[in-house]
This record gives C-alpha cells, sequence and structure tokens, in this order.
C-alpha cells in the first residue's frame, strides 16, 4: 500500500488555529499496483490527525478500525476494517468495485509514512 498526496491549499496566518480545516489537497491510494481511491480537495491534515489518534488506539486495541470521517461529507470516506490480522479498505469513491484486503503492517507503515510526510512537507513551506 503507497500513499501519495499534493498539498493545494495551505491556511492563511488567521486561520492557523484552525489548520485542519483548511490544509487541502490531493490524495492517491495505491494497493498493489492498482490505484484504490484518488480524490482532488480532500482535508489532508483533518485525514492525518484521524490517522494519528487511530495508531494512538491501535497500542490498547489492534483491532479498531480507522474510520475517516470529514467535515465536508456526510458519509465516511474511508474506512480500514479489521479482519482476521489485516484491513478491508474501503470507500464510496474507490475506483474498483472491490474493497481490498491490505496487511495490518502494510496498513499501519503506510498511514504513518503519510502522516509524517504531510507534516514534514507544511514545515518546509
Amino acid at each position: 500500500m503507497n500513499i501519495e498526496f499534493e498539498i493545494i491549499e495551505l491556511p492563511t496566518e488567521q486561520h492557523l488555529k484552525y489548520a485542519a480545516a483548511f490544509v487541502e489537497g490531493e490524495l492517491r491510494i495505491y494497493i498493489g499496483n492498482n490505484l484504490f481511491f484518488s480524490e482532488n480537495e480532500i482535508l489532508l491534515l483533518e485525514l492525518a490527525n484521524t490517522i494519528d489518534a487511530w495508531l494512538q488506539n491501535l497500542n490498547s486495541d489492534p483491532t479498531v478500525p480507522l474510520i475517516y470521517e470529514t467535515m465536508d461529507y456526510d458519509v465516511p470516506i474511508l474506512t480500514f476494517e479489521y479482519v482476521e490480522g489485516n484491513y478491508l479498505v474501503d470507500s464510496p469513491w474507490k475506483q474498483t468495485a472491490e474493497t481490498m484486503l491490505v496487511t495490518h503492517a502494510d496498513a499501519v507503515n503506510a498511514l504513518k509514512s503519510f502522516s509524517t510526510s504531510l507534516r514534514r512537507q507544511m514545515r518546509s513551506l
């Protein structure tokens, strides 16, 4: 699993306190060689915050699902449901008709990498 992103919009000085609502960009998720998810105008920092909270919860319960709900939409945009040591990845905006299965390690590594890379890139801008 690989997650790519591009920051399109950053908050202005007056909106820094609410940065999660203003860091917007493109997000692409590849599972294997397949493009699973591709969307513009995703709140990237909001997603990273959701991922970070989920990663902290994994220490006490590795079966807890990751559910990315955003203030911009009524339904979850992205879900990772735990199934026997793997995650079923799903989205109403997926590029394929099926849900995709990824290992626990692949999911955790890709999600950590996304969050870390996003924050690093934001600091450099």
